[in-house]
């Protein structure tokens, strides 16, 4: 893994990937809510002049729930902005990763694994197998690689 160029590049694709899609999907959610806010708005302004005191207490409500599900939406698409891999964190992580793993003990091996991959799924049918990454999981090996350099 850590000398294949061809996989790194797979690797970080995969990972960006990922993220990539779900930033688009949480972006696309806080458009609608964004614009879910400006009706709701509009139609406060309509109602003020009316002193319907329930309708103008609804649309405060669900204005305050519209609000709060695009602060999370916001806050979602910055975690997941943070997630993204670099190609300089990939080749960091790999480079060293064939000389550590025949280093290591069969614990320190699942442990690396489960910090990398979050699911294996096979298709027996097609004969294929997908694999999911975790979001920091290459950033994380990277920072821990750093920190035993430094400290041997």
């Amino acid at each position: 893994m850590g000398y294949d160029p061809a996989l790194l590049a797979a690797t970080l694709a995969d990972c960006r990937c990922q993220r990539e899609e779900a930033i688009t999907t949480l972006t696309d959610e806080q458009t609608l809510e964004k614009r879910e806010l400006e009706r709701l708005t509009a139609d406060l302004k309509r109602f003020a002049g009316q002193y319907d005191s329930t309708r103008l207490a609804e649309t405060h409500e669900r204005m305050a729930q519209v609000e709060e599900r695009v602060q999370e939406l916001r806050q979602k698409i910055e975690k997941l902005t943070q997630e993204l891999v670099s190609e300089d964190e990939v080749k960091e992580a790999c480079s060293t990763f064939i000389p550590l793993w025949k280093g290591l003990t069969i614990k320190e091996k699942t442990r690396i694994i489960e910090l990398l991959i979050e699911k294996v799924v096979f298709d027996g049918t097609r004969g294929t197998i997908a694999i999911t990454f975790r979001p920091c999981g290459i950033k994380t090996l990277a920072a821990e690689m750093r920190n035993k350099a430094c400290s041997n």
